[in-house]
């Protein structure tokens, strides 16, 4: 990532369900590990979460309660980069479907917008499925792999949002595996 203390920075964090966004964005923003603040570039940037994309958590894009409220993701964000540097999204589905991301980006058009994907890989992430209490075993490998391909599909496709993908199956190690996908 751009390493320009000038200007202010919003990352979306999407990967599958269990990839691990929450713990990466409160990792980052609790613990404060240097060499992951170093790798990403914001090792001298105050960071924040926004706390809608954490708590409204949506699972269809029409008739859920959380997915209706994450309008608020948008006026939260605006209201945190006054005081911090970088602010970190918890992306889901439902944001991309409802062009969530873009909608930021035209309102916010002097910030960097970026896309930071985490990927456990298959059987870490069917693995972690399996210990949340939403767990459908009907699940099967072959359609998580799908799903992350097609959400990358997606994310390949937003113009103008800096891209990476990182590593996240061990807790708390995380790796680049790919700049601007």
């Amino acid at each position: 990532m751009n390493n320009d203390n000038s200007i202010k920075q919003i990352v979306w964090v999407f990967g599958a369900s269990a990839a691990g966004k929450a713990t990466f964005i409160n990792y980052v923003t609790n613990d404060k590990p240097l060499d992951l603040l170093s790798m990403m570039g914001w090792q001298d940037k105050t960071i924040s979460a926004e706390p809608y994309s954490l708590s409204l958590v949506g699972q269809t894009s029409y008739h859920d309660s959380n997915t209706r409220k994450r309008f608020k993701i948008i006026p939260s964000v605006i209201s945190k980069l006054s005081l911090n540097d970088v602010v970190l999204i918890k992306g889901q589905q439902v944001d991309l479907d409802n062009r969530r991301p873009q909608k930021l980006k035209s309102r916010l058009a002097d910030c960097r917008h970026s896309v930071l994907y985490l990927d456990a890989g298959v059987d870490e992430t069917g693995r972690r499925m399996r210990l949340k209490p939403w767990w459908n075993n009907n699940i099967t490998a072959d359609e998580i792999a799908k799903w992350q391909r097609s959400q990358i599909k997606i994310l390949k496709n937003m113009d103008g949002f800096d891209s990476q993908i990182l590593e996240s199956s061990r807790s708390y190690l995380y790796s680049l595996i790919k700049q601007h996908y």
